[in-house]
Order: C-alpha cells, then structure tokens, then sequence
C-alpha cells in the first residue's frame, strides 16, 4: 500500500510546487515590468528637472504613495 501511495503524494507534491513557481515567476515579471516603468518615469523626471539634488528622491515618494493604495 505504501509502495502505491508515496508516487501519488510525491507528483501532487510536485504538481503543487510547480504551481507555486510559476506563480511566483509571474509576480517577478511583473515587478520588473514595475521597475522598468519607474526607472523611465524617474529617467523622465530627471530630463524635465535636470539633475539638481533631491531630483530623484521625489518621484519615488510619489510612486511609493501610489503603491500604498
């Protein structure tokens, strides 16, 4: 009975921890989707302001707000 069970339990097992990285890849590819898009918007702000000090710091505050909603 053992001998029956233990392949069952290890493929769903398996199934299961597949399931679980491929979800995972997903979410980093949509975080890295995310980052490329703040580093355009922070690429942007810094072509309209320039590069004065504290340029940058503004923008991420403003995508950290929008990220808490």
């Amino acid at each position: 009975m053992d001998d029956f069970i233990a392949p069952k339990v290890i493929d769903h097992t398996t199934r299961l921890l597949q399931d679980r990285l491929e979800a995972a890849k997903s979410r980093i590819s949509g975080l890295e989707r995310d980052l490329r898009g703040v580093k355009a918007e922070i690429a942007a702000f810094k072509t309209r302001v320039g590069n004065e000090p504290g340029a940058v710091e503004r923008p991420l505050v403003v995508f950290q707000q929008k990220s808490r909603q």
